[in-house]
C-alpha cells in the first residue's frame, strides 16, 4: 500500500526510444548552440588543458562526474564538427 506522498514509479525497457525530455533538450540545444561556459571548455581542451577544464566544469556543474560526463560530450562535439 501506498502512502500519501509515495508515486508509483513507470518501470520502462532499455532498447525504449528516448523520452519526450530528452527530444525537447536536444531540440533546444540545436536551437540555441551551445552556452558560454561550454566554450570556455572548449577552448580549454584545444590548447591543451584537460585537467583545468576539468575543474572549470566542476565548478559550474558541481559535481565531478556531471564534469566528466559533459567533457566527453563536448570532445566528442568537437571532433565531429
Amino acid at each position: 500500500m501506498l502512502k500519501n506522498n509515495q508515486k508509483m514509479v513507470k518501470i520502462t525497457r532499455k532498447n525504449e526510444t528516448i523520452s519526450l525530455k530528452q527530444k525537447i533538450k536536444s531540440l533546444v540545444q540545436d536551437l540555441n548552440g551551445i552556452s558560454p561556459y561550454e566554450k570556455n571548455i572548449i577552448n580549454y581542451l584545444k590548447i591543451g588543458k584537460e585537467k583545468k577544464a576539468i575543474k572549470f566544469a566542476k565548478k559550474r556543474l558541481g559535481n565531478i562526474r556531471r564534469a566528466k560526463i559533459k567533457i566527453e560530450y563536448l570532445n566528442n562535439l568537437t571532433r565531429f564538427n
